[in-house]
């Protein structure tokens, strides 16, 4: 049923497409962080981080915009949210996984892991504003929806907005363990 739908065949492109666009940033993220710190695993690259003064380096200044990139399509934030609601025309088992920590959660465990960056280069204001607006963005939206899958592609994108928030402001830990 789901694989002569035109809709499904198109939704199912643009989700694959919008994670291929941030699985790239992200990547970009990690080949410019290597060039930085020649390392390859988290504990020595938070030790390098914490042991120089980075504050004025831009290759991992822009290894950072990228990885936020990366994690604001990966974890629905506005201008980054167009794939999800078309997702969920998936079948139920397919759009669960979407759902689920695969996919959503992923963007914001990777603010919580790398914050310490953010708030070496003064990101944390910037973070926290598009998390509060993708939040209110994404309640509103969520209210106003009559189709059952929508509306929890909206309510998704609205949690994933305060998830978001809290991770940008420094609250991460406790959602670490949550995910």
């Amino acid at each position: 049923f789901w694989s002569v739908r035109r809709g499904t065949l198109k939704s199912s492109f643009k989700a694959f497409s919008f994670n291929l666009v941030s699985d790239i940033f992200i990547l970009t993220a990690f080949i410019l962080f290597y060039n930085v710190t020649s390392c390859t695993q988290l504990d020595p690259f938070f030790a390098y981080i914490y042991s120089h003064s980075l504050s004025d380096n831009s290759q991992l200044y822009y290894g950072l915009i990228c990885l936020v990139v990366g994690s604001a399509f990966k974890s629905v934030q506005i201008f980054g949210h167009l794939w999800l609601p078309d997702s969920m025309e998936a079948p139920v088992p397919a759009s669960g996984l979407i759902h689920s920590a695969t996919l959503v959660s992923a963007g914001i465990y990777l603010l919580c892991r790398f914050h310490f960056l953010i708030t070496i280069f003064h990101l944390v204001n910037i973070l926290a504003t598009i998390g509060a607006f993708t939040a209110a963005y994404g309640g509103i939206v969520a209210a106003s929806q009559t189709d059952v899958k929508k509306l929890l592609a909206y309510s998704t994108m609205s949690h994933s907005g305060f998830l978001w928030f809290l991770a940008a402001i420094g609250q991460g830990y406790p959602i670490i363990i949550y995910l």
